[in-house]
């Protein structure tokens, strides 16, 4: 799974590249920054740091530190910096937007007023994207005020 996400990183927007063997995997990253491993966030790359462990290189030369740090997370992360990952790939569905507006036929100063009226309006998405059986990453919100033109 991480080199099927680093792969379709590599050669956005449409190209193709494959990391068909963990070797040429460890080769790619080898002096990246270890954040680039899926389950490093920024606290655990602050907790590697602190123990000298910057690069994944310094993964692959310390890899009992990193075992001592973080005990079975430490193993994990030795594994995906190793290419060992059993996670299943999943292709992304087609993206999806939903949408709803609200036109008033007076302006509307009761902020809290609008405020319901936001609630509202989110309650409805949420339940027709649960509906669906659907998940979403982005939540925009449009306010168009007297005077502009759409």
């Amino acid at each position: 799974m991480m080199s099927a996400k680093l792969a379709s990183e590599e050669k956005k927007p449409d190209g193709f590249f494959e990391i068909p063997y963990p070797h040429i995997l460890k080769n790619l990253i080898i002096n990246w920054n270890v954040r680039i491993i899926y389950c490093i966030g920024p606290q655990t790359a602050s907790e590697l740091q602190r123990i000298g462990i910057h690069t994944v290189r310094d993964i692959y030369n310390n890899r009992q530190q990193v075992i001592n740090k973080l005990g079975n997370h430490g193993k994990q992360i030795i594994e995906l910096a190793d290419g060992i990952d059993n996670r299943r790939v999943a292709a992304q569905a087609k993206s999806h937007s939903f949408g709803k507006e609200q036109t008033f036929q007076h302006d509307i100063t009761d902020f809290e007023y609008l405020k319901d009226v936001l609630r509202l309006i989110a309650r409805e998405l949420s339940f027709n994207i649960r509906l669906k059986g659907l998940y979403c990453r982005t939540v925009t919100l449009k306010v168009t005020y007297q005077g502009l033109k759409k």
